[in-house]
């Protein structure tokens, strides 16, 4: 995903049993259902803290599969993944960064034009439930109650969401609206913006689990001290023990 442009990877999405990327999906998802069961993403948080390799390996399990989600030829589940955002991104303790939010406002806005496309929900609904009042109250429950401060990364962000909900409720709510929405807001460039979150995790793996400090951090982000999900699956797929 890190090194395709946004047609490769629909293309790979479409057709998926042709080539690599089907392969190495098949075997992650596969891997994944040992611990998820019926869910969508596994509770890194449910390990005992002297595992910390295997919490960052499960927390960069989530971000894979959220990433992938989304280029899924059934079309993504905006609703669960923008419910699922600050979990799957945002550590407990840790804060919100800019480049994170910004996904998130791209994300919000892709669901928004979704729903009113299929037409099955009122404007003002699909306008709560992706742009919600208590945004700021989400992001200080992550943290402790030492810690109840909103950062300027996430001031921003809320200044921007806050903003965004009050363009889209000053455009009418006529189809042509909602067509000129497709033209402000491309696809084609949403997608850019999950290829390159992509990139920043593939950059920041490290080379393996020795590089993990023996305690889970608190508040430490997640780009930080990583072991490269290709070596967990790899180390699964031939039956190695250790992990988890």
């Amino acid at each position: 995903m890190a090194t395709s442009s946004p047609a490769e990877m629909i293309a790979c999405m479409t057709n998926p049993r042709s080539n690599e990327h089907g392969t190495l999906k098949s075997l992650f998802e596969h891997t994944k259902k040992a611990f998820t069961r019926d869910n969508m993403m596994i509770n890194p948080n449910a390990l005992p803290p002297e595992q910390p390799a295997s919490y960052y390996i499960l927390r960069r399990a989530n971000i894979v599969t959220f990433l992938v989600s989304i280029f899924d030829s059934r079309g993504p589940d905006f609703i669960l993944l923008n419910r699922l955002f600050l979990e799957t991104f945002v550590p407990l303790g840790s804060r919100l960064y800019k480049w994170q939010g910004a996904l998130f406002l791209e994300l919000k806005t892709q669901a928004y034009i979704s729903s009113m496309l299929s037409g099955s929900s009122h404007r003002q609904d699909v306008i709560d439930e992706f742009f919600p009042g208590n945004l700021e109250l989400c992001l200080l429950m992550r943290r402790p109650a030492s810690n109840q401060q909103i950062s300027p990364s996430e001031q921003d962000f809320l200044k921007r969401v806050q903003t965004r909900r009050s363009y889209l409720l000053s455009e009418p709510d006529t189809p042509g609206a909602v067509t000129r929405l497709l033209k402000k807001y491309e696809w084609k460039d949403f997608l850019k913006e999950i290829i390159n979150c992509a990139g920043r995790y593939v950059e920041s793996s490290t080379p393996s689990a020795q590089t993990v400090s023996k305690r889970r951090p608190t508040g430490q982000c997640i780009l930080q001290d990583e072991v490269p999900l290709h070596l967990f699956m790899l180390a699964k797929s031939l039956g190695a023990t250790g992990f988890l």
